[in-house]
């Protein structure tokens, strides 16, 4: 569980959660251009998620995580099968959207 009466951990907490917001959108928008010849999508994507693969967990995200490590893993090796990464895309907003993480708070 998280501690969050400390003042600056809620404030590192909280632009986490502002760039989770923007990450979210920008992953929404960037779904909607995978296709097998989108290189630029693609390393775009794997920006996005590198960044949350390594914070997601601090912040009690743990699934959403781990699912972008999995996509960061794929991406890295040059695996760019569009469905797959749109599924994995998929779970990371849903995760995103729906909080599922119940260690956050």
């Amino acid at each position: 569980m998280l501690d969050l009466s400390n003042p600056a951990f809620r404030a590192v907490f909280d632009r986490f959660m502002a760039r989770l917001i923007e990450n979210g959108d920008r992953l929404r928008h960037l779904e909607g251009a995978i296709a097998p010849d989108a290189a630029e999508v693609f390393a775009e994507i794997r920006l996005i998620v590198h960044r949350l693969a390594g914070s997601a967990g601090t912040f009690g995200f743990a699934h959403l995580g781990a699912t972008a490590k999995r996509l960061d893993s794929l991406l890295s090796r040059g695996d760019c099968d569009p469905e797959l990464v749109r599924a994995l895309v998929r779970q990371l907003l849903a995760a995103i959207d729906g909080g599922e993480e119940t260690t956050r708070v």
